[in-house]
């Protein structure tokens, strides 16, 4: 019966001891005495939030002449003075057989192409490979912003990586075959082919637009200078009888303006002549280089108008009237930690690093603060913060050389 008894009690103090480690592990493993987070690198900027205003030389383009209007050029493409802007035709069908034409020529000149390389050993299949998964991706992300015109040509560049690859591995021997059917359409197609009764041509040289928006005559160049921010914010759009059928405008591809309402204190942040960076949701010009031309503060109120100038021109830009940008002030890039990591230790700012189990204070420069992080200067020398440190968000009783159990 003893003996009985003796095994019930070594059994219950095993499982109590089996018990005790398992809490143990599990405490250590849930609990631990500090809070850390990883030092990284970032950059971020103070400036000035702004609506800003395009103001350019637009000229309206119009034409007398009636029938189907086909557009020679893309919207925001570039055209010189005397180039043609867009085709018109008598009919649709005139119009219809006319892109026909081009898109059969186009094909045929790269199926030519194609047939050109067919040397399998001379094609690197791997870059080949790499080249398709490039234009597909480009091919999603324009039809996804809904950028048609430069999806075609996306689509028609996918379209000729992947016959070259039919022909590299074998799949194709050759489109000699589908290029002679497509040069007796193309000749069918000639065949009834009607010209363009009339051009419309460009009377200087810019990007082209095909549409209008109504401030070409109200919003000029030479008006900047008494441009307020009553007479900005009281603009209208004005819808001017022309003559025949407007097909677009012309806007100039030299100098042009950004005008914006601000505050008088924001005003004086910025100095005329002085170079900025304006930041943009544009993902063609996230970044637009501009000069402070003017700034005019007017005789009353609390407002002034800044007026940025500006050389760098692409279709985003040629298409914009009014677009919400920041004005970029000041930027800070460095080494990011969270506010509550920053202490101070005799005087000196710094940051507990844990490297294993060890915990040492380094000193930092703050460059730039808010209540959630700090942005820390990069040195190279001496005892200094590092990227991906771990540093203490939460601890107790934290000192310099202390050990973490």
């Amino acid at each position: 019966m003893q003996e009985r008894s003796g095994g019930k009690v070594i059994k219950w103090v095993l499982l109590i001891l089996v018990a005790f480690i398992v809490l143990f592990q599990l405490y250590q493993s849930l609990y631990s005495p500090v809070t850390t987070g990883s030092v990284v690198h970032y950059e971020t900027y103070n400036g000035i939030e702004i609506n800003a205003v395009a103001i350019r030389d637009e000229q309206v383009l119009t034409t007398s002449d009636s029938g189907v209007l086909s557009y020679a050029v893309n919207d925001g493409e570039k055209i010189e003075r005397g180039g043609v802007v867009a085709d018109i035709y008598a009919s649709e069908e005139d119009a219809d057989t006319e892109t026909e034409i081009e898109q059969m020529e186009n094909t045929i000149k790269d199926l030519e192409d194609v047939n050109g390389v067919n040397n399998s050993q001379a094609v690197d299949i791997d870059l080949l490979d790499s080249r398709i998964d490039t234009e597909l991706l480009s091919l999603v992300n324009e039809s996804a912003t809904g950028k048609i015109d430069a999806g075609k040509e996306i689509a028609s560049e996918l379209l000729k990586q992947l016959n070259r690859r039919q022909i590299a591995t074998g799949v194709s021997s050759d489109y000699t075959s589908l290029i002679n059917s497509y040069k007796a359409q193309l000749q069918a197609l000639k065949a009834r082919k009607n010209g363009a009764k009339a051009h419309v041509k460009a009377k200087k040289s810019g990007y082209f637009v095909s549409g209008t928006d109504g401030y070409e005559t109200e919003l000029k160049t030479n008006g900047l200078s008494k441009l307020t921010a009553d007479k900005l914010a009281a603009v209208k759009p004005y819808r001017k009888d022309y003559t025949g059928t407007v097909v677009g405008k012309i806007v100039s591809d030299y100098e042009w303006y950004l005008a914006a309402t601000v505050s008088l204190d924001d005003s004086l942040k910025l100095k005329p002549g002085e170079n900025y960076t304006l930041l943009t949701n544009f993902e063609s010009c996230p970044k637009l280089p501009v000069t402070v031309k003017r700034i005019n503060k007017g005789t009353s109120g609390d407002k002034a108008v800044v007026v940025f100038s500006c050389t760098y021109m692409n279709s985003d830009l040629a298409t914009m009237r009014s677009h919400n940008m920041t004005v970029v002030l000041e930027t800070y890039s460095g080494l990011s930690v969270s506010s509550r990591a920053v202490r101070f230790v005799d005087g000196k700012k710094g940051v507990y690093v844990l490297s294993g189990s060890v915990i040492s204070f380094v000193p930092i420069e703050v460059l730039y603060a808010t209540d959630n992080y700090c942005i820390c200067e990069m040195k190279t020398t001496g005892v200094r913060l590092k990227l991906y440190d771990e540093v203490i968000i939460k601890g107790k009783n934290l000192y310099d050389g202390k050990v973490i159990d």
